[in-house]
């Protein structure tokens, strides 16, 4: 039976908050490197130690029943992310974070809709302008609001006079703030975005549905106020 490994806390000869230690050798740590934690008591280094032996004995358990090919994905894991300085169980954790994000998310038309569904007390103008909005965009329709980037957005209206273009990431900004509330997505897109500048004087011919988006605009500007 291997030995067990002591922990045992050893004085350090520092004055301070540092005058105990607790090694941790490297094959127990994510980086592979041995790893010391310094406490100012003994009575606080062998509460550590010993939540560490439970660690490791409960490690030791449930080590044994990996099969081999798991054992040999947990190395090539290590292996890929020995450069990146980072724990597996970091990038696990993240990736399932990312996992239960998608799964919970919904599509910007479902996000759309529901955004419209809440405003059905507001003007016909109003609702015209969203309803718009939300069409212009049936490119990105079937895609997960979590997964929507700026320059996917940028690429739709880039091709917009400015006045219309800023309408629409006005009402799409708001759709993306009503999504974030409900943790359908973590950022909001179009705030990685800027607003096209129009200069004083500047005519632009807008079609009905261009203006009533516009007027959308001022309306969310006065909400906002």
């Amino acid at each position: 039976m291997p030995k067990r490994t002591s922990l045992k806390p050893s004085r350090t000869g520092l004055p301070g908050p540092s005058q105990w230690r607790v090694n941790l050798p490297g094959r127990y740590t994510a980086t592979g490197k041995r790893e010391r934690y310094f406490f100012k008591s003994k009575q606080e280094a062998e509460t550590y130690a010993q939540s560490l032996r439970v660690r490791i004995d409960n490690f030791g358990r449930s080590g044994s029943v990996l099969s081999p090919g798991q054992q040999e994905a947990a190395a090539m894991a290590f292996q890929r992310l020995a450069r990146h300085n980072v724990s597996l169980a970091t990038v696990v954790s993240d990736w399932i974070a990312r996992h239960d994000l998608r799964a919970r998310s919904v599509t910007l038309k479902q996000l759309g809709e529901a955004f419209i569904k809440k405003k059905q007390n507001r003007s016909k103008a109003y609702r015209a302008a969203l309803h718009y909005t939300l069409r212009r965009f049936a490119a990105l329709h079937d895609k997960k609001v979590c997964d929507i980037e700026p320059n996917e957005i940028d690429r739709e209206t880039n091709s917009l006079p400015p006045a219309a273009r800023n309408s629409h990431l006005r009402i799409l900004k708001a759709f993306f703030f009503f999504g974030l509330k409900r943790g359908w997505l973590e950022k909001n897109p179009i705030m990685k975005l800027d607003f096209d500048e129009i200069k004083n004087g500047e005519v632009q011919t807008l079609s009905p549905h261009q203006a009533s988006a516009l007027m959308h605009a001022a309306d969310y500007q006065q909400i906002k106020k």
